[in-house]
């Protein structure tokens, strides 16, 4: 099995109270989901602001309204810490993820783009 980390960027939260949700649709030969990390352009905007939810072939891997900020890395960690271990199995392929932007009493609005990283199990025997 090989390991590979790819990124998928959302559309902006462009607006105060913005919600962005997209459907990814995996490589065929991607099996397993072994772990998810968020960037953004504005990275304080998303860690003050940001809320997130994920699921994997319609199971639910991260509930609703979950902090941002617990799904992000700083550069003091160590690259192969910087993502939340999962071992989901994929299901259909399909891997949707619900960014909201929310009220912060002192971490004004401003437009930013999220990017999630997914680090993905293929069968390399199937391609």
């Amino acid at each position: 099995m090989k390991i590979q980390r790819n990124r998928y960027d959302l559309d902006p939260l462009a607006s105060p109270n913005a919600t962005v949700k997209e459907e990814i649709e995996l490589d065929k030969h991607a099996v397993r989901l072994k772990g998810i990390m968020l960037t953004a352009d504005r990275e304080d905007k998303l860690y003050h602001r940001g809320v997130v939810s994920v699921s994997v072939g319609g199971e639910e891997v991260v509930s609703e309204d979950y902090h941002a900020r617990l799904l992000m890395s700083g550069l003091g960690v160590a690259p192969e810490n910087r993502f939340l271990p999962l071992d989901v199995d994929l299901g259909n392929g399909v891997v949707k993820v619900v960014c909201k932007d929310k009220d912060h009493p002192t971490i004004t609005h401003q437009p930013y783009n999220v990017s999630v990283y997914l680090e993905l199990e293929y069968d390399e025997t199937a391609q």
